[in-house]
């Protein structure tokens, strides 16, 4: 059986993180660990191997609803995963503590720097995903800018042929053909050029 203080300079902590982790995780340990008020705390040797699974965990960088889950997962395995006690007389160094204490605040920031950098991260797949839709609608833009542009200069010549041919019989040097069906004809393929030029400039711009 080991006191408070025992187990708190066994496990590199101190006597106060001790009695908070007896309090924190009371569930836990065994009776004589968290006795009535007015009795003495005693720890079994099961209580102090809690304590430096606790140690380890904390020093892992798991934070307390992790820690208990692991707890739950070492009990339900009848405590076979507790790390076993030292030796006789011997005990973690204070240096050792300290730096667990200190691996302890690099991992937090670490986790810190990490969550930044995962944020970061989708933001730039979102900002590629926008890019590359664009890009696809771009494209669309562009293709049926071209097949505008191609009938739109289909509509010129057959505009400029049905110029040259009525120019043509108006000087008689063809077969006379009915002059008001060419001008109807030339009418319309100059609505067509203006409407097909009216959609390439909505586009373009």
């Amino acid at each position: 059986m080991t006191t408070p203080t025992e187990a708190a300079r066994i496990a590199g902590i101190s006597h106060d993180t001790t009695k908070r982790w007896l309090e924190l995780y009371a569930d836990f340990f065994s009776p004589s660990a968290k006795p009535p008020k007015g009795y003495a705390r005693v720890l079994s040797d099961q209580d102090l191997r809690l304590l430096l699974m606790i140690a380890s965990l904390r020093n892992e960088g798991l934070q307390h609803k992790d820690i208990t889950d692991r707890l739950k997962d070492a009990q339900l395995n009848d405590w076979r995963d507790l790390p076993p006690l030292p030796m006789q007389g011997e005990t973690i160094a204070l240096d050792m503590a300290s730096n667990r204490a200190r691996e302890i605040a690099e991992v937090a920031v670490l986790r810190t720097e990490l969550n930044h950098l995962r944020t970061a991260l989708e933001a730039a797949e979102g900002r590629v995903k926008l890019l590359e839709d664009q890009l696809q609608h771009k494209e669309g833009i562009e293709a049926q800018n071209t097949s505008l542009q191609l009938e739109l200069e289909r509509a010129r010549s057959e505009v400029a042929r049905l110029e040259g041919q009525l120019t043509a019989y108006s000087f008689g040097r063809e077969k006379p053909i009915n002059v008001g069906l060419i001008i109807a004809v030339a009418l319309l393929m100059g609505a067509v050029l203006v409407v097909l030029a009216v959609l390439v400039g909505a586009l373009v711009g």
